[in-house]
Formats: structure tokens, C-alpha cells, sequence
């Protein structure tokens, strides 16, 4: 997408407009339209009455013995002025699986929304930058457990309705399904704890055991900082049921999931490797 930017802002006449959360008054016909035309493509004769079923699962009031286009002329005008309902059905319809997804992904980033279609299409998330965006695909691109417990992770994470506590689960399930056979592959009941006890051990007597192909850490081995970023990924507050435990909030969430992208980024490319 064009990186085009309004003259007044490039003058500095105005100031530059960051996403915006809601639906604004310039993008609401546009998503409107969508809504329109994806329930009406899917179902263009009323027999599934599928407006009535998007009304019933947001909630939204529709009179009985009315027709199926009254009942979405009365969806869409719930969603008028009501951002939150408006991004919800949005999220609903794409799960249903219609619509086309790239024209809503296009409408979005135009018009400077927060949010865009994942790439399931099932969903809305947050926006991310391109850069994290691609090492999200080329870490979920393999068809296995890692990558299944990765975008659930992410959903959670920044997906319309987050979860924290989830995200953070999830994003440690997806690194021990990885790292779980390569660094502890005979142990009973394996988990992260497992893997970075086991790492601990190696290198408190081989601190060359692994690489990771990067730059190295002034001060650290290759291993160390593998070991730090599990143990970023390990101090899940909600993991135990104590008095100390805690939901995680939303911005620790999000982190702890790019370290998860990271590590599975670095496991898929080969650049975390065991020396022998």
C-alpha cells in the first residue's frame, strides 16, 4: 500500500494521525458497504437468513415476521454509530467466511484503522509493523503444532477481544513444541521448565553448545541469550496459583508473543542450532 501522506502533514500544518481504534465518521460507509455486501452475496435470496443469525449473535433486536433484507437494514443500522458493534460484526462475518477479505484489509489500512484482516482470513487483529509482520508468516508458515499454538497466541494477543493470560499460554506452548525435542526429547512430561533447566546445565558446562547465528552479545554466548529469552517467555505470572500470581496485561502479552515469534523465527531459518 502507498505510503502517500497528506500534503498539510508533510508541511507540517497538521499533525500526523495515528490509527484510529474505532471506526471513524470517514471509514463507517465503507464498512457499512462491506457488511452490506457480504451478507447479501452469501445469502442473495434471504433463505439462510443470515442477517438474523449475525443479529442474533450480536445481540442486536430485529422484529419477527420481517424480511430478511429488513432484518439487515436493521443490523446495519445498529452498526451505524456504534463502533464497537460495527468491528464486531466485521469480525463475525469473516470467521463465517464471507465477504472478500482483501477488499475489507484494503479499506482498513486506507482509511487508518487500527485494525486489519488476519491472515487466516478469520479475524480481525491489531496492526503490526510489515517487518514484524513477516516474521509472524515465516514462523507459522509450517503446518504443525508450533505453528497452530503460535497464531492462537497471536489472536489472543491481538486479536479484537485479546486474552493476555492466553496469549502468554499459547505462546510458550508454541516454543516448547519446538524446542521440547531438540533439547529434552526423552523427558517424562516435558515442559519450558524443562528446556531451560536442560540449557542451564549445558551451558553452565559447554557455553558454546549452541548457536544462534547472530551478532554476538557483548558479554554472552549465543546459548545466553537464547536462555534469556526463554526466561522472558517462563515468568508467565499466571503460570502457578499463589498469592503472588497475577493476569498478565496486554502489553506484556504482546511482547512475550514477538519473543515467541522471534524464537520460532530462529528455529525455522536453522540459525539456532546445537553444536555437537
Amino acid at each position: 500500500m502507498s505510503t502517500w501522506q497528506p500534503l498539510s502533514q508533510r508541511r507540517g500544518l497538521k499533525p500526523v494521525e495515528e490509527p484510529h481504534e474505532g471506526v471513524p465518521g470517514h471509514l463507517e460507509p465503507h464498512l457499512l458497504d462491506w457488511i452490506d455486501e457480504a451478507i447479501q452475496q452469501a445469502d442473495p435470496s434471504g433463505e439462510r437468513d443470515l442477517a438474523s443469525v449475525v443479529a442474533l449473535r450480536l445481540h442486536v433486536t430485529v422484529a419477527s415476521g420481517t424480511t430478511s433484507d429488513t432484518r439487515l437494514r436493521v443490523l446495519l443500522t445498529a452498526c451505524s454509530g456504534d463502533s464497537l458493534l460495527m468491528l464486531d460484526a466485521l469480525d463475525l462475518l469473516l470467521n463465517l467466511g464471507v465477504g472478500y477479505p482483501s477488499k475489507l484489509k484494503a479499506t482498513l489500512e486506507i482509511g487508518g484503522s487500527v485494525w486489519t484482516v488476519s491472515d487466516d482470513p478469520k479475524s480481525l487483529e491489531r496492526r503490526v509493523s510489515s517487518e514484524e509482520a513477516l516474521i509472524k508468516a515465516q514462523a507459522t508458515a509450517p503446518q504443525d503444532l508450533a505453528s497452530t499454538e503460535l497464531s492462537t497466541a497471536w489472536s489472543c494477543a491481538f486479536g479484537l477481544h485479546p486474552n493476555p493470560s492466553d496469549a502468554w499460554d499459547h505462546a510458550i506452548k508454541a516454543v516448547e513444541a519446538l524446542l521440547i525435542p531438540a533439547v529434552v526429547p526423552r523427558q517424562d512430561k516435558p515442559t519450558l521448565g524443562h528446556v531451560v533447566g536442560a540449557l542451564r546445565s549445558q551451558l553452565a558446562t559447554n557455553p558454546g553448545k549452541w548457536t544462534l547465528d547472530l551478532d554476538a552479545t557483548p558479554g554472552q554466548t549465543d546459548g545466553q541469550t537464547l536462555l534469556g529469552l526463554l526466561d522472558i517467555l517462563w515468568a508467565n505470572p499466571d503460570r502457578h496459583a499463589n498469592t503472588n500470581a497475577r493476569i498478565p496485561d496486554q502489553a506484556e502479552a504482546e511482547a512475550v508473543v514477538k519473543v515467541a515469534v522471534l524464537i520460532l523465527g530462529l528455529c525455522r531459518s536453522g540459525r539456532l542450532r546445537k553444536i555437537p
